[in-house]
């Protein structure tokens, strides 16, 4: 499935190679720095929840990541920092965040709708069907429809675990149900506190233990 990538940048250095001079030939070398992303993913929350254009079924998500990792003392931030939303997203795709610290540890609100993206919106949708969402401005967890109107979400989760059997640092295992059942809580193992996904060098993370409701980290 290809990641939507949002607030991504590719960094680009360039060096010149050999020394000055009438006779010199110099050659340019391009590096691409690749950057530390954490991932949503629909089929991390979904769950059993039906994707799809018909009513009462999900047709977007709008993402938002905060950054929950420990203080020096080893407490928790409250409140955590809030990173800029997803636009509003097909259910059908996942979408990727670039913003985020090497060694920060990460979860992630999901806000699901039932009205369409504007490019997945049918023209007649105003007449047969929910209106398209945009958010009221960029990086906003906030939508409306096209008369500027808000809309709320019908389904929310968290998710900030790992897959079921992930270890972290070789110490702990974290997660449990891998996604939500039919919008309820995971079941076997997320129990378990939500600690949020180290974010590597180079790396996708992607946030999972998803459950419902926007909870924040346990405490």
């Amino acid at each position: 499935m290809r990641h939507v990538t949002y607030f991504l940048g590719l960094s680009l250095g360039f060096s010149v190679l050999g020394g000055l001079g009438c006779s010199s030939s110099s050659a340019a070398t391009t590096t691409i720095a690749r950057p530390e992303l954490v991932a949503v993913a629909p089929e991390d929350f979904l769950g059993g929840l039906p994707c799809g254009d018909q009513p009462g079924q999900v047709q977007s998500y709008v993402a938002t990541l905060f950054d929950v990792t420990p203080t020096a003392d080893g407490g928790l931030p409250d409140p955590a920092f809030q990173l800029p939303s997803s636009p509003p997203t097909s259910c059908l795709a996942p979408v990727t965040f670039s913003f985020v610290v090497t060694g920060h540890r990460y979860i992630a609100q999901v806000d699901a709708y039932d009205h369409p993206t504007p490019s997945d919106a049918d023209a007649d949708a105003g007449a047969n069907g929910a209106a398209p969402i945009t958010p009221t401005a960029a990086g906003s967890r906030l939508v409306q429809d096209p008369k500027n109107v808000r809309v709320t979400p019908l389904w929310g989760f968290t998710c900030g675990g790992y897959a079921p059997a992930r270890v972290d640092g070789g110490a702990n295992t974290y997660g449990g149900a891998s996604s939500v059942n039919e919008g309820e809580a995971g079941e076997a193992g997320s129990a378990d506190p939500l600690v949020g996904v180290l974010s590597y060098d180079g790396l996708t993370q992607t946030v999972h233990d998803c459950r419902a409701g926007l909870q924040m980290i346990a405490q």
